[in-house]
């Protein structure tokens, strides 16, 4: 890496607060996961206080096994902002993305965003957690019952913006 020059994957691509609630949740738990055992038991507090005993653990087990395969099956380490930046990198987008994606139930692009976390024989196994990950950060969103990643739209989406 050419001194001066972000790390691949941190660059600065948006605010959280303009991702969905999960998404931006998502990252959040990422980077607080990702922080040491201290910033766990702070996740693991959040999972208890809005999830039940059950559900809690499963939110812990999947957002666990999710950021290990990440951390162990990636041939680079995964660019983080700080807990508590406002803005995320490419990276953490990835992340945001593949969980909107679990979420919505859109198996072949979590699939496709799982592999580029992890390597292709861990993306499947990846994408499996980001579901479960997915349906519990749902639960803890202010309005569970309506929450979309990205809502329908009544005109299609273009497929370039400039």
């Amino acid at each position: 890496m050419t001194k001066g020059k972000t790390p691949r994957g941190a660059a600065p691509v948006g605010y959280l607060i303009e991702l969905p609630f999960v998404e931006a949740a998502a990252v959040q738990y990422l980077r607080l996961w990702c922080s040491g055992p201290a910033y766990q038991d702070h996740v693991w507090n959040d999972f208890a206080s809005f999830l039940g005993p059950h559900e809690s653990r499963l939110a812990m087990q999947n957002l666990g096994d999710l950021c290990k395969l990440i951390s162990e099956r990636r041939s680079r380490p995964m660019m983080r902002h700080t807990v508590q930046s406002k803005c995320f990198g490419a990276d953490e987008s990835v992340f945001a993305n593949l969980i909107g994606a679990a979420l919505d139930g859109e198996e072949q692009d979590t699939l496709l965003f799982a592999a580029l976390l992890v390597d292709a024989k861990h993306a499947l196994a990846a994408a499996r957690s980001a579901e479960g990950f997915a349906r519990s950060l749902k639960l803890m969103s202010p309005q569970h019952d309506q929450v979309q990643t990205h809502p329908v739209q009544q005109d299609p989406i273009p497929n370039r913006l400039h």
